[in-house]
This record gives structure tokens, C-alpha cells and sequence, in this order.
């Protein structure tokens, strides 16, 4: 159970860096000016989907007890978990987004 917790907390240290540094990156771009709630928002949301999967990964499969760096190896697990699920998550967005505009020009041809 305490390997779950050190689990879940890598796989939050994950989803938060890949959140923060782009942020911090176009800060210091100049492209933004003051911090947007949207980022929370994606924390929070890729927080939850990377909990499941480390909850369903912790339960189905564990690497052998013989394994000297056994904790070390989780915890990389599930940080690169939670930074690949940020990414996972920001591509669906993306894509939705390209759905949406699709098919707004769709209903524009159409008259609709």
C-alpha cells in the first residue's frame, strides 16, 4: 500500500512538471502575462486519468521483489506516467479542438 501512495505522488510530481514547464517556458517568452486557471484545470484532469492507470498498473502488475532497486523503479514508472499522460491528454485536446473547428466550417458550407 505505501508503494501505491509513493505511486500516486510520482506520478503527481510528473503531470505537475510537465504542466509547469511549459508554462514557465512561455512565461519567460514573453508569450504570457499572468497565470490562467487553464493550467489548473489540466493539472487536475490529468491527475485523475494517470491515477486510474497507476491504480490499474499497481494492481495488475508488480516487478519481482528480488529486484534491488524495486521502489526506484516504480517511482520512475509512474512519473514518466504522469508526465506522458499530460502529454497524452493535451494531444486528445488538440484534437478536439481540430473536430470542433472541422466541423464549424462543415455547418458554415452547409448553410446550417
Amino acid at each position: 500500500m505505501v508503494e501505491l501512495v509513493f505511486m500516486l505522488a510520482a506520478s503527481s510530481l510528473g503531470v505537475l512538471a510537465a504542466t509547469i514547464l511549459p508554462y514557465l517556458r512561455k512565461k519567460w517568452e514573453g508569450k504570457i502575462e499572468s497565470f490562467d486557471i487553464k493550467y489548473i484545470w489540466h493539472l487536475v484532469g490529468t491527475c485523475v486519468v494517470t491515477f486510474a492507470v497507476d491504480i490499474v498498473t499497481y494492481s495488475a502488475w508488480r516487478p519481482p521483489t528480488e529486484f534491488i532497486l524495486n521502489d526506484v523503479f516504480i517511482l520512475i514508472l509512474a512519473f514518466a506516467f504522469g508526465y506522458g499522460g499530460n502529454n497524452g491528454q493535451k494531444g486528445v485536446e488538440k484534437w478536439l479542438r481540430t473536430f470542433q473547428t472541422l466541423s464549424k466550417g462543415i455547418d458554415t458550407i452547409d448553410g446550417g
